[in-house]
């Protein structure tokens, strides 16, 4: 999934949990959940249309590309304040992909994704892999995007009704 997704899936979770307390247990649970959502969504991807290599002469890709990374600047600027923890753990297994691109000029990269392996093992104990092998692998398939498009949607509906019910308790800030 792109990163829009994650961090509005990582919104989401805080939003939901909201109301547990002690604090410290929401915040545990806030990123154990964001980080694990990471996980669950980057499985869920074989879905969309999410090429291995970027496709830059692909005008739809780099349109598609352009429009993740000014939702991700907007979803940023308007959410950070009250879920700046859930957005960083939504994404942070892929820094994981920053440190081995950052490496990889030095030639001192690594050719698994650490954070990725350890999280897709973790995820393997509860889930079996034989699940994920039901989706179709659209990674190449333009039609992919309107699966994260119906998604990023559904995460935002969701958020909005949240944010409806809100009964003024805060979370982590």
């Amino acid at each position: 999934m792109q990163g829009p997704t994650h961090l509005v899936t990582g919104i989401l979770i805080q939003k939901s949990l909201r109301k547990i307390r002690p604090m410290p247990l929401q915040y545990s649970a806030v990123v154990a959940l964001a980080v694990l959502s990471h996980g669950i969504l980057d499985k869920l991807a074989k879905a969309t249309f999410h090429p291995p290599a970027p496709l830059v002469k692909d005008w739809l890709w780099v349109i598609s590309h352009l429009t993740f990374a000014i939702l991700t600047i907007c979803i940023i600027v308007k959410f950070w304040r009250g879920y700046k923890l859930s957005m960083i753990c939504s994404v942070l297994p892929d820094l994981d992909w920053v440190l081995r691109f950052g490496l990889n000029l030095f030639s001192l990269g690594f050719q698994e994704p650490p954070l990725h392996t350890l999280l897709n093992r973790f995820i393997g104990i509860f889930i079996p892999a034989k699940i994920w092998d039901v989706l179709p692998n659209w990674n190449l398939e333009r039609k992919g995007l309107i699966v994260e498009a119906v998604l990023f949607a559904m995460l935002l509906v969701c958020i909005h009704v949240l944010g409806k019910r809100n009964t003024g308790v805060e979370g982590p800030h």
